[in-house]
């Protein structure tokens, strides 16, 4: 909160930037929802639409809108123009006047606009370049730089969602417009510019809070700040005041000693206690910061033992035996994710037992909904960077400064939050390079991961946040470029099921440390199907039924593995039905193996949580929340308490797996 805030959300409007006609536009948003609005293009999801609006990101596009300014602004000694995501390439104009320029989509861009902003009506625009034309001239151009084949190609020269592009799930909508929300913010006298939170724990459970930041002066007054704890149920703890704020300051530190620790779901209860920092010049309220914070102490464990390094979460003293799936972005476009949609999937996660998601690297860093959810419900997060396999990324100083930006914006943004648990710098681009997935020179192409992911933003985690494991890549062993895809050590994707057609009780003779990825695919229910498809076009083969599976040969591959198990369906709602239940019993069989191996593996993620689109994928939720069998078999197979079984050739062995920490004693009939 600032002394003043002027929301800019709402009605704009919209042209395609070579044309004079205006459309009425919605912020947030995207060009893509504003022209279905209008009607002037057919949802992208339904039949085949996809292919008929892929015009959009080859043009430029224009948002605009007039607004009265708030005369409270103009007693204000700064105002910025605060814009939280602006997708991609930007230019920004304030009364005629170009003020700044972006590049990436993941951060917020804070704008200096005091001396452009005036008394009455002002006017601003935003002019979005495409994406597509942008990198014309520099894939023409012969360097290292390399993207998916079944892509728009260009991917990694733009700071923008990689699954946007087109991926093995996710459609071809490369969206541009005002994404998050847009504000004028006015302060006096200065304002807290990077709030930092650390705690410390000893052995006779005491707890030290330290609070510190930085502050940006400007204007006179004598600034001030107060720092309030309060504990779950209200009561405030602590509070200190701060009589002379310098550039750099740190309160001095708070000690808890009862403290209530936040914990993994299933593991305990997750406790918050909330921070307020507030900012005062001459005794006025300049500007309050809030933060939630779980007491809990997280470490990444890696030693040595007779199977050759673990790989294990330890939080609170614990060994945590992680169960969850791998989350993607919710809609293919994001600005129309609700705070109900990040709830239902985020609360499904916790009804089936799980205790981590993994962000994949090819989406966006989400929303503080998502996190604020995920501390709630002791999810714990595996954060990747926006990097993802199958691309090969610039590393020039103009690219790495971009980068830079990034990783410092997200880190300080996020490392409040107890449910982060790990920083992760890419998805499967070390096991591309090392594989020799992706063509050209391997020598350069080792040493740009390692000078982007190894280095940079390694430095840049370690400085901003030094209390989390940071991974360079997933999959990844403890030496760079040594077997990354280890069963032996690090953290593996085990894709062998599936891609390469073993049976699924395959699972049983992998033992990987911790898995990170493994999936099988499978249909979503008819009632989904029903949203793109009409009955005449209900076969697996139909173009409409290809458009929506973006896997190569997945609509071939989800026969095969039915026919593995079942006769030929009748229809297809019963196609649908039998994928569903052959997808639910192979992750099943691999859970419940690695879960019986549990020392050894510590952690099972499957690919994949949800959708982005009513697609043919790998998720166990499709787009419209409809839970797949996986969901609710990974209720019975995530339980705390797991009683499974193996087959052998003349007898049954039966296992039970206790996560709890509590002793466990029961009757097996």
């Amino acid at each position: 909160m600032y002394t003043h805030t002027q929301s800019l959300n709402g009605k704009w409007s919209l042209r395609m930037a070579k044309e004079r006609n205006q459309l009425p536009a919605f912020v947030p948003g995207c060009v893509h929802l504003d022209l279905m609005n209008a009607g002037v293009i057919p949802d992208p999801f339904d039949r085949q639409n996809e292919e008929s609006v892929q015009w959009i990101h080859e043009n430029n596009w224009v948002y605009k809108r007039n607004f009265q300014l708030d005369q409270q602004l103009l007693k204000c000694d700064r105002v910025y123009l605060e814009c939280e995501g602006l997708d991609t390439l930007a230019t920004i104009y304030l009364n005629g006047n170009r003020i700044a320029t972006t590049d990436n989509m993941f951060i917020t861009h804070t704008i200096d606009v005091t001396d452009h902003i005036r008394t009455g009506s002002n006017s601003i625009s935003i002019a979005f370049q495409s994406p597509v034309q942008y990198v014309k001239p520099l894939i023409r151009k012969p360097g290292e730089v390399y993207w998916l084949d079944d892509a728009v190609p260009g991917s990694p020269f733009v700071r923008k969602a990689p699954y946007q592009w087109g991926w093995d799930w996710a459609p071809k909508l490369l969206t541009c417009g005002i994404w998050r929300s847009i504000r004028l913010n006015g302060c006096r006298g200065g304002h807290i510019a990077n709030l930092f939170i650390t705690q410390n724990h000893s052995r006779n459970r005491q707890i030290r809070i330290h609070v510190g930041g930085t502050f940006e002066r400007f204007g006179e007054g004598s600034p001030e700040a107060f720092l309030v704890l309060s504990a779950p149920n209200g009561d405030i703890l602590a509070q200190h005041k701060l009589s002379a704020l310098e550039a750099t300051f740190a309160f001095p530190p708070i000690h808890i000693d009862d403290p209530q620790l936040w914990w993994p779901n299933g593991y305990g209860e997750q406790p918050l206690y909330q921070i307020t920092v507030s900012l005062l010049v001459d005794g006025r309220p300049i500007q309050t910061l809030r933060r939630n914070i779980g007491l809990r102490t997280l470490r990444l464990e890696q030693r040595k033992d007779r199977w050759g390094r673990s790989f294990a979460f330890v939080v609170n003293g614990v060994r945590i035996f992680c169960k969850g799936a791998n989350w993607v972005p919710a809609d293919s476009f994001p600005s129309r994710v609700t705070t109900e949609c990040y709830e239902d999937l985020v609360e499904s996660a916790v009804r089936a037992n799980m205790n981590m998601l993994r962000v994949w690297g090819g989406g966006f860093y989400e929303d503080e909904r998502f996190y604020d959810l995920c501390d709630k419900h002791g999810i714990l997060v595996w954060q990747d960077f926006m990097f993802s396999g199958g691309c090969h990324y610039p590393t020039d100083e103009a690219f790495l400064a971009n980068v830079s930006r990034e990783i410092i914006q997200v880190v300080r943004r996020l490392r409040h939050h107890p449910c982060l648990a790990l920083w992760c710098g890419n998805n499967e681009m070390e096991w591309y390079i090392w594989a020799g997935w992706i063509p050209g020179n391997q020598k350069q192409r080792k040493a740009d991961h390692t000078k982007l992911f190894t280095e940079m933003i390694a430095r840049t985690v370690k400085r901003e946040d030094g209390t989390r494991p940071y991974l360079r890549s997933s999959p990844c062993s403890s030496v760079e470029y040594e077997t990354p895809n280890s069963e032996n050590e690090g953290n593996g994707h085990c894709w062998e099921v599936w891609h390469s057609k073993l049976p699924y009780r395959a699972y049983r003779e992998k033992f990987f440390r911790f898995v990170t990825e493994f999936g099988i695919g499978s249909l979503p229910h008819i009632d989904t199907i029903s949203q793109f498809a009409r009955p005449d076009n209900w076969n697996l083969t139909d173009p409409i039924f290809e458009s929506h599976q973006k896997c190569e040969a997945g609509n071939s591959l989800i026969a095969y593995y039915v026919a593995q198990d079942f006769r030929q369906p009748k229809d297809l709602p019963s196609m649908a039905y039998l994928s569903q239940l052959v997808q639910a019993e192979a992750i099943r069989c691999a859970v419940e193996h690695w879960r019986r191996n549990r020392r050894r593996c510590m952690g099972t993620l499957y690919w994949q949580l949800n959708d982005c689109w009513p697609a043919i994928s790998w998720s166990g939720i499709d787009y419209y929340h409809r839970w797949k069998a996986l969901h609710y078999a990974a209720k019975r197979f995530y339980a705390p308490v797991l009683l499974s079984a193996v087959e052998r050739e003349s007898r049954v062995d039966l296992h039970v797996t206790n996560d709890t920490r509590a002793p466990f004693c029961g009757l097996v009939r």
